[in-house]
């Protein structure tokens, strides 16, 4: 009752305001009640104010909006674009707040959203930033927040949704980031496909009731654990969920999954109602528990694709009379793995939702679940930035440039060690290095080089690769190496009191014995901050122990650390993944994560190989891809053909282990002589074969598939499907499981005359020189009068700018008698004006409007061109 006296105090006092501001003339006390109470009681009449920011300043300062006032409790408030608005104390939100796309709101305290009847929409288009809670507990049911595609809310502390049984939505399609934790309830919480959120703390809820429900398209990551309990779970076939602690369901809880949740420990507590994996795909790095639930899943597909480490459950049993765990590990989806990778950094996957090129990163999400986002770089200067362009990419797939000087990113104090126990070190890297520069550029380094650290280094000169050389490390290298700037495949493993093996794309390079037991603090000068010259922290870029020095200049596509010893077939497998996704050419049979071979490497189909692949244990998703090799022009994909980032394809691989793989005889592209190789794993699938033949002329050949490569076995034919000047495209869904060859047949290309393009490869058929740009011009040589007149046997037609006349120039004559004359049209004068004035230039002309007659001046005077 206080609270709603004081409410209604305050309503009555601001009824009384505005309505007194209005009516100024009246000075009789009487007057002035008679209207206050008509304005209660035509109250339901009176709408809210819509309020608008229209300078940078304080919410409590008046001047900062336009009605010269500061908003209150039953107005919509808007910030437009270019205003930032900021408040030292909590805000209490009771109507709509729109913080428009380039405006900024900043909240020094906590955000609130307390319950008087309104139903509270905030939707952020720009930046919210909130230092202490994002408090919805006490809002009207149907309170609605939604952060918008270019968004970011910033919650420094806990979004809190708890206490209250009223319903609440809240809407990502931007950045959604939380400093500590995400208690929802009574809440729809949508994270929609090109949304991400990251929570540094836990998401606990359920606690009230039934009445939370996740559904999750994009990204989630959270720091720590999620613990939900009566609360309707549904992860899309295009959500990604990463908790880097626990998980745990119960009480009543669904769990719906249809693409990729990963955790350490999966558990599923007795009473929870549904457990859902038909299609998707489950990660359990620690341990995988099902106590069960009130009713089984009833069918293995529900189970879904499960890798465990180690699966333990209660005594329910499930239909077939077995206890949990055993039902589990007797599903032939379900798979065991043995975690080894200590840090996984992908330029495709950083975690955050950035996919715009040129885009700087600040944090750079660990896929292998050990250090969540601690590889960061904090200031704006030093950060590192996404290439995602048709120039750049690599195979379809973005990479991550650390062009220029102290470019870098660290893991602030973690540590990255080996242990004895483990038996030894891997590391593999994808990266393209830039032209020039220093001959030592470190791509990551850990410690002091190369007595007390390790690490990868690569230039376009010089490739090294060390462990600590003081404690029986070893350090391979490659001085002076011919690879150039294309990228290259990376790999360096090391056996404890074993040998250290350096791979470039699979292939050996160097080996030598180490006596190294271990990698751990005596191994290592680590620190953090960095001890100039002396130690220094896991780096990214530049030396661990002076960011000043060794600056990689390249860019960074995949780095893969395991803080353990593998086996080749281990090795193998990794290598093969990456191939696989950036397009590169290995010399031994490409392997799955579990080492089965899904591409067999035999002469002649040895050549560009390249393939599309789904493996969700190695987060490979890749829908379009061709061979980086020269002179390889198809294009594969599981739908139509996109620019430069194969995650737009619009048709996504349909089950995890999907592979189809292909590699061609090295014949020449255009007469039909070239045969692939094609092996299909588990991919039972159309994808459209896009080959680049520029200027060919019809009619197009047919693409002629068969079991063998004479193509005398009962061969099928494909018609192409369009053609547009560049691609001949077809499709056509190849047999699962089994290895077939192709080839297109002889094509004709329309001769022309071959012109030279800058910035264009659509060169015009008329153009010698084709120049496209839309924001830059050509710059011609420019020279004064005397310069000019001083070119020796300047051809007929040679174009320069003459700086004395400030016109363009060209030679009518012979290189013998120049004769340079003046670009452009003739100007007009009368008798006075010809009289009045000499020309500009000898040999100008101009037109007599007068006399209807032409004449030039000799400079001296002007002379009247005649009719001979």
């Amino acid at each position: 009752m206080f609270f709603l006296k004081k409410f209604e105090e305050h309503i009555y006092s601001v009824i009384f305001v505005r309505i007194y501001a209005y009516t100024s003339m009246i000075t009789n006390i009487k007057h002035s009640i008679v209207l206050l109470f008509l304005g209660i009681c035509v109250s339901s009449g009176l709408h809210a104010a819509i309020i608008t920011a229209i300078i940078d300043g304080d919410w409590n300062t008046a001047t900062t909006w336009d009605c010269n006032c500061i908003p209150t409790n039953a107005d919509d408030v808007i910030i437009p674009e270019g205003i930032d608005v900021t408040t030292s104390v909590d805000l209490s939100i009771f109507r709509t707040l729109d913080i428009q796309e380039g405006a900024t709101l900043t909240v020094t305290g906590d955000l609130i959203t307390p319950y008087n009847g309104f139903i509270q929409t905030v939707t952020v288009s720009g930046i919210l930033t909130v230092t202490g809670n994002f408090d919805l507990r006490n809002a009207a049911s149907g309170m609605s927040v939604t952060v918008n595609s270019l968004g970011k809310m910033y919650v420094n502390t806990d979004i809190i949704t708890t206490i209250s049984s009223n319903s609440r939505a809240i809407n990502n399609y931007g950045y959604i980031e939380v400093g500590q934790n995400f208690k929802p309830d009574q809440t729809v919480f949508t994270n929609y496909s090109t949304g991400t959120i990251l929570i540094k703390g836990n998401i606990t809820g359920g606690s009230l009731g039934s009445g939370l429900t996740v559904r999750n398209y994009g990204i989630i990551t959270v720091d720590t654990d999620m613990s939900l309990i009566k609360t309707d779970f549904t992860n899309y076939a295009s959500g990604y969920f990463f908790v880097f602690g626990d998980i745990s369901f119960g009480d009543g809880s669904n769990f719906i999954n249809q693409g990729l949740v990963q955790c350490d420990v999966f558990t599923t507590l007795s009473g929870s109602s549904l457990y859902n994996n038909t299609g998707g795909t489950v990660i359990s790095l620690v341990n995988y528990t099902y106590e069960g639930g009130t009713t089984c899943p009833g069918c293995t597909d529900k189970v879904g694709t499960l890798y465990y480490t180690v699966v333990s459950g209660g005594d329910l049993t499930w239909c077939s009379s077995l206890h949990c765990d055993e039902w589990i590990m007797n599903q032939p989806t379900t798979i065991p793995i043995v975690p080894g990778r200590r840090i996984w950094l992908a330029a495709d996957f950083i975690g955050y939702g950035l996919t715009t090129d040129g885009q700087k990163i600040n944090k750079w999400f660990d896929l292998a679940n050990t250090y969540g986002f601690e590889m960061a770089q904090s200031n704006v200067a030093n950060q590192p930035s996404i290439k995602n362009n048709s120039t750049d990419n690599v195979n379809f797939n973005p990479l991550i440039s650390f062009d220029g000087a102290n470019i870098n990113m660290d893991l602030d104090d973690e540590q990255l060690f080996a242990p004895a126990i483990d038996g030894g070190l891997a590391m593999f890297a994808v990266v393209v290095p830039k032209n020039g520069g220093a001959a030592d550029q470190a791509i990551f380094d850990y410690g002091k080089y190369s007595t007390d650290g390790m690490g990868l280094y690569y230039s376009d000169q010089n490739l090294r690769a060390y462990t600590p050389t003081a404690h029986g490390g070893a350090e391979n290298s490659i001085i002076g190496h011919s690879y150039g700037t294309t990228p290259k495949l990376l790999s360096q493993t090391t056996t404890w009191s074993g040998d250290q093996v350096l791979y470039v794309n699979g292939v050996q390079q160097q080996s030598q014995a180490v006596t190294l037991t271990q990698i751990e603090g005596t191994e290592i000068a680590e620190s953090n901050p960095l001890e100039l010259d002396v130690s220094g922290p896991f780096t990214l870029g530049n030396s661990s122990v002076n960011t000043a020095t060794y600056d990689f200049d390249g860019k960074i596509a995949e780095v893969i650390i395991y803080a353990t010893s593998i086996t080749e077939p281990v090795r193998k497998s990794t290598e093969s993944f990456l191939a696989l996704k950036y397009g590169m050419t290995l010399d031994y049979d490409y392997t799955n994560y579990d080492n089965s071979t899904v591409f067999s490497v035999v002469a002649p189909y040895n050549n560009g190989i390249f393939g599309l692949a789904r493996e969700d244990r190695n987060h490979l998703h890749q829908k379009q891809s061709k061979s980086i090799n020269s002179n390889q022009n198809l294009i594969l994909s599981t739908a139509a053909r996109v620019p430069f980032d194969q995650r737009t394809v619009s048709t996504g691989i349909t089950v995890d282990n999907s592979y189809i793989v292909c590699g061609n005889n090295g014949n020449p592209l255009n007469d039909g002589t070239r045969i692939y190789k094609v092996t299909t794993t588990n991919f039972n699938q159309e994808v459209t074969l896009s080959f680049k033949f520029t200027g060919i002329d019809a009619p197009y050949p047919d693409l002629t598939i068969d079991v063998d490569d004479s193509f005398t076995n009962s061969p099928t034919t494909v018609s192409p499907d369009s053609y547009d000047g560049n691609y001949l495209v077809y499709k056509y869904t190849f047999t699962n499981n089994a290895t077939s060859y192709f080839k297109v047949g002889a094509v004709t290309v329309i001769p022309r005359e071959p012109g030279v393009g800058i910035n264009t490869t659509a060169i015009d058929t008329s153009a010698q020189l084709h120049v496209y740009s839309t924001d830059k011009g050509v710059l011609l040589p420019a020279l004064t009068t005397a310069q000019m007149n001083a070119i020796v046997n300047p051809p007929n037609g040679l174009l320069i700018y003459n700086t004395t006349e400030n016109r363009y120039y060209y030679n009518s004559g012979i290189p013998a008698t120049p004769a340079w004359i003046v670009v452009g049209r003739l100007a007009i004068s009368n008798n006075a004006l010809l009289g009045g004035a000499g020309g500009d230039s000898v040999g100008e002309i101009r037109y007599n409007t007068d006399t209807n007659t032409l004449w030039y001046w000799n400079g001296t005077s002007w002379k009247e061109l005649l009719d001979n």
